[in-house]
C-alpha cells in the first residue's frame, strides 16, 4: 500500500504538524515527503519563522498627533484670550468711554477766558460719574460732549475741565444747547428756549414745549389751549384749570413774563390770552406782541435772534433766572433754596448778602440738633424788605443783589464756595440752586 501523500494534503496538514498536534504515524508521512519535496520544505520553515514585531506608526502619524494636540491647546487659548479681550472691551466701554448725557441730567457752568474755555458742574445723578469730557471746535464754536458711567473710584459727579481754543471763542455747546454766547453765559431756561424756537404758532406741540420751558404748569397749574391761526394777528389761549384767589397780581406778573417770551420764541404769534378764575369771576387777560416790544424797547421778535438776545430778554423777566421757580409765596419775601448733594460732612451754611457791592448783612443755617445736613436736604434763607432799607425798587426788584456762600465742616473748617453770585432777586420768587462736591477738591453751586 502506497502511504506517500501528495503536496495538497501536506499543506493541510503542515499548520498541525509545526504545532505539535498530529500523530506518530501522520507525522513519519509528512517528514517522508518533505524530504522529496522542497516547496513544501519551505513552506513549514516559513511557518516555523517568529512572527515580526508590530511595526512603529510612520513618524507622520506622531507629527501629526503633535500638530492635532498643539492646535487644540492654540485653540484653547484664543478662546480664552479673545473672553478676556470682549471683557476688557466692556469695561472700557462701559467706565473709560461711558455714554453721552444731555443737558437735563447736569448741573453745569460755562465760561470763557481769553482763548480758555472752563467747563464744570455736577451730574444730578449721583449713582454715575464722569467718565470723560471732550471739546471739538469750529471756527469760533467749542462744542462739548461729557460721556458718563457706573460710578466707581476711575469717576465722580463733579467735574472740571477746560480747553485751549484756537483763536476767539464766539460760543459754547453743550448737548445741542448754547450755553455761552458773545461774553455772556447763557442760563438753561434761555438756553432751552432758543433751541425750541417756533416759526408757527400753528404747532401746538411746539407750543407746549415752550409752555413746559417755562414752567407754566409748575407755576399755575393745568390748563387747556386754544389757537387762533385764521386771520392776523394769531394768537394763543391758556385757559387755567385752578383759579387764583389770592396773589393775582404775582400770577398776572407771571403771565406777563411768560406771554412775553412766547412772543419772542413763536415767530408768529401776534398775542397771548390767559383765562382763569379769580375771586371777581372768570378773569380774560391778553397780551399783546406790541406790548412786549414797548417792555423790550424794540421789536420783541429781535429778542430772540441770538442765544445772548434772549438771556438779556429771560434776564430782564427774571424767568427762571438762577433756577427761579415762582411759588406764589407772600409777595414780602424772596428764597434761596439750596439743595444739598454733596457728600461731605456739613455742619452749616453761611450767606454773606450785597446791594450793589456793599455788605448789607448774614445769615446762617445749620440742624438744631447740631447733625450734619444730610445729602438730598434743602436749606433756604429767606430775605424781607426790613433786612434792605431802601434798596427795594417799586415793582418789588431788588437792585444789584448778590450774595457769597461757605460751607463749615463738623471739624469747624469754613471752604468758601462762590463770592459775589449775582441773582435779579425779586420778592414772590424762590432762587434754586444746588451744592455739589467736597471740601477736599472744592464745592460747587449750580443753577437748579
Amino acid at each position: 500500500m502506497d502511504t506517500r501523500l501528495d503536496c495538497e494534503i501536506v499543506r493541510d496538514l503542515l499548520p498541525s504538524y509545526a504545532d505539535g498536534l498530529t500523530g506518530g504515524v501522520t507525522n513519519r508521512a509528512v517528514e517522508a515527503h518533505l524530504e522529496n519535496c522542497t516547496e513544501c520544505s519551505e513552506a513549514l520553515l516559513r511557518m516555523r519563522e517568529p512572527e515580526c514585531k508590530e511595526q512603529p506608526p510612520a513618524p507622520e502619524v506622531d507629527y501629526l498627533k503633535k500638530v492635532r494636540r498643539r492646535t487644540g491647546y492654540t485653540a484653547v487659548l484664543f478662546a480664552a484670550g479673545a473672553v478676556v479681550l470682549v471683557i476688557m472691551l466692556l469695561c472700557i466701554r462701559l467706565f473709560a468711554l461711558g455714554s453721552e448725557v444731555d443737558p437735563t441730567g447736569v448741573n453745569y457752568s460755562a465760561s470763557v477766558s481769553g482763548n480758555t474755555v472752563y467747563f464744570n458742574g455736577s451730574l444730578r445723578n449721583t449713582e454715575s460719574g464722569v467718565s470723560r469730557i471732550s471739546f471739538t471746535q469750529d471756527g469760533g464754536v467749542v462744542t462739548v460732549s461729557l460721556y458718563t458711567a457706573p460710578k466707581s473710584f476711575l469717576n465722580r459727579a463733579e467735574f472740571s475741565k477746560q480747553y485751549e481754543a484756537e483763536g476767539a471763542v464766539t460760543q459754547i455747546r453743550f448737548g445741542g444747547l448754547i450755553v455761552w454766547e458773545n461774553g455772556m453765559e447763557i442760563s438753561r431756561t434761555a438756553a432751552q428756549l432758543y433751541a425750541a424756537k417756533n416759526p408757527y404758532v400753528g404747532d401746538m406741540s411746539s407750543n407746549s414745549r415752550i409752555a413746559t420751558i417755562l414752567g407754566v404748569s409748575d407755576q399755575l397749574g393745568s390748563y387747556t389751549n386754544e389757537l387762533q391761526t385764521s386771520t392776523e394777528p394769531y394768537g394763543w389761549t391758556l385757559r387755567l384749570n385752578i383759579p387764583i384767589m389770592e396773589e393775582e397780581e404775582t400770577a398776572r406778573n407771571i403771565m406777563t413774563a411768560d406771554a412775553y417770551a412766547m412772543l419772542a420764541a413763536i415767530n408768529n404769534l401776534g398775542y397771548v390770552t390767559w383765562e382763569y378764575q379769580a375771586e371777581k369771576g372768570l378773569q380774560v387777560y391778553t397780551i399783546k406782541a406790541e406790548d412786549a416790544s414797548a417792555f423790550a424797547g424794540q421789536d420783541i421778535k429781535l429778542c430772540a435772534e441770538t442765544a445772548s438776545d434772549l438771556q438779556v430778554l429771560v434776564q430782564s423777566l427774571s424767568i427762571k433766572w438762577a433756577g427761579v421757580r415762582e411759588s406764589l409765596q407772600e409777595s414780602g419775601t424772596f428764597r434761596l433754596s439750596i439743595a444739598n448733594e454733596s457728600d461731605a460732612k456739613i455742619s452749616e451754611l453761611v450767606i454773606h448778602y450785597y446791594l450793589n457791592g456793599r455788605l448789607i448783612g448774614s445769615q446762617s443755617s445749620e440742624n438744631a440738633n447740631g447733625s450734619a445736613f444730610s445729602k438730598g436736604s434743602t436749606t433756604e434763607f429767606a430775605f424781607v424788605p426790613e433786612n434792605f432799607p431802601g434798596g427795594t425798587g417799586a415793582d418789588g426788584l431788588l437792585s444789584g443783589f448778590s450774595f457769597d456762600l461757605a460751607v463749615v465742616s463738623k471739624d469747624g473748617s469754613t471752604t468758601p464756595v462762590c463770592e459775589g453770585r449775582s441773582v435779579k432777586a425779586k420778592y414772590a420768587w424762590t432762587y434754586f440752586f444746588t451744592l455739589s462736591g467736597n471740601d477736599k477738591d472744592g464745592f460747587i453751586l449750580n443753577e437748579g
